[in-house]
């Protein structure tokens, strides 16, 4: 192994299927070796930290995957999936089945009924809103006379402040005066 790049040798596919010492590695953390040459790999271990970091990582690698429980469907699953399989695939079942037609059929209801109901609801409120506005009663002449007002109504609070028609005056001449300046 090159001690200077590591982590390129252990990336390598290759290079696990034919390295020697990685097999060797692999059969000390697993205890395969004899206790010679587990003692030679230990020293080897000690005297090289690349082969050490190799070493740890195996180790690691392979406790999390002893950690990991094996999956596995319960007995129930099983039955209830080999049950709705066997269901499909009877022709009872398929003649049970709505066809592709009729789901469209009901897919288009689904959507045009709602529509339909809508536009009902609709033109009724506009036809109920229309003779009402036929059969109000005619504006009196006092009424055309508050319309006409309207502007001046909304504003009364802010010309209850004005002191009396002179000060209008002057204030529509201030206004035409610079409006005649301003280019």
């Amino acid at each position: 192994m090159n001690s200077a790049n590591p982590e390129s040798e252990s990336d390598d596919p290759d290079l696990h299927e034919t390295d020697p010492r990685l097999t060797e590695l692999v059969a000390y953390l697993d205890g395969e070796l004899s206790a010679e040459e587990s003692e030679r790999v230990e020293k080897e271990l000690a005297a090289q930290p690349a082969l050490r970091r190799n070493a740890d990582g195996l180790d690691r690698t392979w406790q999390m995957l002893n950690a990991l429980e094996d999956a596995g469907a319960s007995g129930e699953f099983t039955k209830r999936t080999l049950a709705s399989i066997r269901t499909v695939s009877t022709p009872e079942a398929q003649l049970t089945q709505p066809s592709l037609q009729n789901s469209r059929i009901q897919t288009v209801l689904a959507i045009a009924v709602p529509a339909l109901l809508c536009t009902a609801v609709g033109f009724i409120g506009t036809a109920i809103g229309l003779n009402l506005a036929r059969n109000a009663p005619a504006a009196t002449p006092q009424d055309r006379q508050l319309l006409q007002n309207f502007d001046l109504l909304q504003n009364y609070q802010n010309m209850r402040q004005i002191p009396d028609a002179q000060f209008l005056q002057q204030l529509a001449n201030t206004e035409s005066s610079t409006a005649g300046t301003q280019p």
